[in-house]
């Protein structure tokens, strides 16, 4: 990729610091977050947490931005006082409050550290079809000036890798705390999917008043998206593909005919997901059928820097082109 017009162009984005915690008002009491989102990228984390923030029981502290990146910068898992992560979610008496930073999802740390600190929280996760979500991530970069790296390349690679942090993310959480959302099924009935998820965190959906921002587009990239040729397309569809039964088991509920990259799972294995509506609005149930299934193992190998190579190409038929 040509980045000769970017004079200030950086490499591979690194770790955030955590933002400044929001001064408490009056008579507002603080206690570990009630729901936390922990991905993904590029997958409509900020639309949904405007939509939940719109109902009159959902505390929004001060100005505070919806990703407080607490953990992001430890690296490790290591030991700190949890009331220092408490003092992001000062709220009125009887309000829920919380939070939603994409990348704790991606760092293996931070689900450990997490359920220290918040062990009653609900987890929240928006899922994208994984290719979508790769060039749509691609673009994002791009559009904040950084270079197309192989450290990029491969980090947005890995970010699509949901059956692997899933897998991870229920060694911490018990299956019936954490609800996984696709953002396609939310696209397509929002009303329905943000009564779901209102309901899991604890509220009522009938005082929700967001119906005048569910087609407000938040975080559109200013960049075109990347555009692959066929051959690529074909071979990186066909590696997060690898991924992807081991997230249908973990999440039975999940409907593989929302993604184009579920096309490429073989079509034996792919009937035996059928993205069970009525299993992802029963979590009891749900938790049920993860705990008698066999923790699945993913068959991806990783890449090496050479496999990637010319990833992003300059020109390539439209279909390949992703918001």
């Amino acid at each position: 990729m040509d980045m000769s017009h970017r004079p200030q162009a950086r490499a591979a984005p690194g770790i955030m610091p955590p933002i400044p915690p929001p001064e408490a008002r009056e008579n507002e009491e603080i206690a570990a977050p009630d729901f936390v989102g922990v991905g993904t990228m590029r997958s409509g984390t900020t639309w949904w947490y405007r939509l939940l923030a719109a109902h009159p029981a959902v505390a929004e502290p001060g100005q505070r931005d919806k990703e407080v990146h607490f953990f992001d910068h430890y690296t490790r898992v290591a030991a700190f006082d949890p009331a220092s992560y408490y003092r992001y979610f000062p709220r009125p008496p009887g309000t829920v409050c919380g939070e939603w930073t994409p990348r704790y999802m991606y760092d293996y740390w931070t689900p450990a550290m997490l359920r220290r600190a918040a062990p009653n929280a609900k987890i929240l996760v928006l899922l994208r079809d994984p290719v979508k979500r790769f060039l749509s991530g691609l673009s994002y970069n791009r559009s904040h000036g950084y270079q197309m790296t192989h450290a990029l390349l491969h980090q947005q690679y890995e970010r699509s890798l949901y059956g692997v942090q899933i897998g991870a993310l229920f060694a911490h959480y018990p299956p019936e705390q954490v609800l996984v959302l696709q953002y396609e099924r939310c696209a397509a009935d929002p009303v329905g999917q943000i009564r779901r998820t209102l309901e899991f965190i604890g509220v009522d959906p009938a005082d929700w008043r967001g119906e005048s921002m569910i087609q407000t587009r938040v975080n559109h990239s200013r960049e075109a998206p990347p555009e692959l040729d066929p051959a690529t397309y074909q071979a990186l569809s066909a590696a997060l593909c690898a991924d992807l039964p081991g997230l249908f088991e973990l999440v039975p509920g999940l409907d593989p005919g929302l993604w184009p990259t579920a096309a490429f799972m073989p079509p034996g294995l792919s009937a035996q997901f059928t993205g069970d509506n009525d299993l992802m609005t029963d979590p009891a149930r749900l938790g049920e059928q993860r705990r008698a299934q066999p923790f699945p193992q993913s068959s991806q190998p990783r890449r090496d820097h050479h496999q990637v190579e010319g990833l992003v190409g300059k020109s390539g038929p439209g279909p390949y082109r992703v918001q």
